[in-house]
């Protein structure tokens, strides 16, 4: 996908909508060039339940994150948002330019089916040597127990997106 077609799938939303994304990204495995698999691996991921903040003048995931705060007992004034560690945002939009790139920025609602392909062809996750660990931190978003998950997505890597149907 580029980034006309997918502002044009975000064209009418203002505001806060759930998405149903599809995307294929490469993975960056440990061991470096020593490792067989290394540039040769994408993961693939289908249905994953996103929101997408558009024509939007806030932060969303601040916003859910003391929310959860509160859910939890806990004092949404400890939480504190760091500034973004690369890329600029683009004002009102979920896009983020870096390196002449655009990304999606998106909360994660569910995280969809996911599968590892090596070559174009799926691949047991077991049998791939140097995956990346998954990384748990118990302090931060302000200790909420449960997470917002923000990813980041190149345009690029995005197979599809589709506006959820409100049931």
């Amino acid at each position: 996908m580029n980034i006309d077609e997918l502002k044009q799938k975000l064209d009418g939303v203002e505001g806060v909508a759930s998405f149903m994304l599809d995307t294929k990204t490469d993975v960056k495995l440990k061991g470096g060039k020593k490792n067989p698999l290394q540039d040769r691996v994408q993961k693939q991921v289908k249905n994953a339940e996103v929101l997408i903040y558009h024509k939007y003048n806030g932060n969303g995931y601040e916003e859910l994150v003391k929310e959860q705060m509160l859910k939890e007992g806990k004092d949404p004034s400890e939480f504190v948002l760091k500034p973004r560690a690369w890329g600029k945002r683009i004002e009102n939009t979920p896009f983020v330019e870096h390196n002449e790139k655009y990304y999606l920025e998106c909360i994660f609602v569910k995280s969809g089916n996911s599968e590892y392909l090596v070559d174009g062809e799926v691949y047991n996750e077991d049998d791939i040597e140097g995956l990346p660990e998954k990384k748990v931190s118990d302090n931060s978003q302000g200790g909420i127990e449960s997470k917002i998950v923000i990813r980041t997505f190149a345009v690029d890597s995005i197979l599809n997106i589709e506006m959820k149907e409100v049931a």
